[in-house]
């Protein structure tokens, strides 16, 4: 079993520490995209970071750590392009169609997110260790920020819905499944069109 550390690790405080932090973690984020967690090596972060093994153990205890980081990291950018499409002045239909147009761009170039939810969504029961509580809270918070675009919808009578949250859990398993399986080889904007499609007709668009 992997070790677990607390969400509350030791911040950088100078702006050389932040940038080294952030080098450090966006070297991750290319290594956990392109690899299992198991085939990620802290030396091969360290060279492409280029700073020492040592260094980035000081900004993160362990493997996991770094991790849950670069997915904490994750989708705290993706919340907040999901509530930048209520500020869109639009239509309702395009800001749902940009909603969902962001959410494929963000898991088709993040695709360790779904190696996560896989993991984490088979599990049964209560989880103790810090990190796996965060990132549902996180994940909690992520379905939410989608259905606040649909209730919204629902609030100005545009969208015939009754379970915003139901809405936003329905609409991200539908990207997950074409992400995954997307036989015919289409492309970002066109995975978003089809998905508006059918998502639009199956909650009634007005």
């Amino acid at each position: 079993m992997m070790p677990e550390v607390a969400e509350s690790s030791k911040r950088p405080r100078t702006p050389k520490q932040q940038d080294r932090a952030a080098r450090i973690l966006d070297s991750a984020r290319r290594a956990f995209a392109e690899n299992p967690f198991d085939e990620v090596l802290i030396e091969d972060v360290a060279r492409q970071a280029s700073v020492g093994k040592g260094t980035i153990y000081r900004y993160f205890p362990d493997k996991e750590s770094l991790y849950f980081a670069v997915i904490f990291q994750g989708i705290e950018e993706l919340k907040e392009q999901i509530r930048s499409v209520l500020t869109i002045q639009s239509q309702l239909e395009i800001k749902i169609r940009e909603l969902i147009a962001t959410l494929v761009a963000f898991f088709q170039q993040n695709r360790f997110f779904f190696r996560l939810m896989n993991l984490e969504d088979g599990k049964v029961g209560g989880e103790s260790r810090p990190n796996r509580q965060r990132w549902h809270r996180e994940r909690a918070d992520l379905i939410d920020a989608i259905a606040a675009v649909l209730e919204y919808g629902r609030d100005t009578g545009a969208l015939d819905i009754v379970y915003p949250r139901t809405g936003a859990q329905i609409l991200l398993g539908m990207v997950r499944s074409v992400l995954r399986h997307n036989e015919e080889d289409l492309a970002v904007q066109q995975m978003a069109d089809e998905i508006a499609r059918i998502f639009f007709s199956g909650v009634s668009y007005r």
